[in-house]
C-alpha cells in the first residue's frame, strides 16, 4: 500500500529494542523499561512543510532515511489495522512529536 502522509506530518518506520546484548545476556526488566520511554525510528516518507495561519511554512527539518526519536506515547500506530510494504512498525507522527533526530 502506498501512503502519502498530509503536509506536517512523517511516516516512520518504528526500531523495535533489542532487549538482548550481543554477547547473549538478556536485559534486566529495569533496564526494558528505560528502553520502552523514548522509541525510535527511521522516516520512510514525508508529508510538505506545513502552512500555518499567515502563510509561513513550518519547515520539517528532517529528510527521509533520517532516524528520529519520538515519544512513548506519540503517534498512531498502524500494525493492527493495516501493513505498510508487509511491515507491521509503522507509526504516522506530527511534526511537533518528533523529539529528536539522531
Amino acid at each position: 500500500m502506498n501512503l502519502k502522509p498530509r503536509d506536517g506530518y512523517v511516516i516512520v518506520r518504528e526500531c523495535l529494542p533489542k532487549l538482548k546484548a550481543k554477547s547473549g545476556i538478556i536485559l534486566a526488566s529495569s533496564t526494558k523499561e528505560l528502553v520502552k520511554r523514548c522509541r525510535r525510528g527511521e522516516i520512510i516518507a514525508k508529508g510538505k512543510d506545513k502552512t500555518l495561519s499567515k502563510g509561513k511554512a513550518a519547515k520539517m527539518n528532517v529528510e527521509v532515511g533520517d532516524t528520529v526519536i519520538f515519544g512513548k506515547f506519540n503517534g498512531e500506530h498502524l500494525g493492527n489495522i493495516m501493513q505498510y510494504d508487509g511491515e507491521e512498525n509503522i507509526v504516522i507522527l506530527a511534526r511537533n512529536e518528533l523529539l529528536a533526530k539522531v
